[in-house]
């Protein structure tokens, strides 16, 4: 396995955090598509969505995308409150 430098890692991490703000900027749109399912985000795009964690990680995989530079989150339902 490839060792990653620290400058690797910082932009890894800067991207992760990008699709990260990329899925909370798109939250609504995401609710009327997706809501109570995983969606994967990778460079501000979906690239996956799924009920299971599983079947999710496994069509990542099947697409040649490393699972560990995939942005995943749940889409909550539209009137649900969350306390963090």
């Amino acid at each position: 396995m490839k060792q990653m430098c620290d400058e690797e890692i910082k932009r890894s991490l800067d991207k992760f955090e990008e699709d990260g703000d990329w899925f909370y900027k798109h939250i609504a749109d995401l609710q009327k598509e997706h809501e109570g399912k995983l969606v994967a985000v990778k460079d501000g795009k979906v690239i996956g969505v799924k009920k299971q964690i599983e079947t999710l990680l496994r069509d990542i995989e099947k697409k040649g995308i490393n699972v560990s530079n995939v942005y995943i989150n749940f889409v909550p339902e539209k009137n649900m409150i969350y306390i963090y």
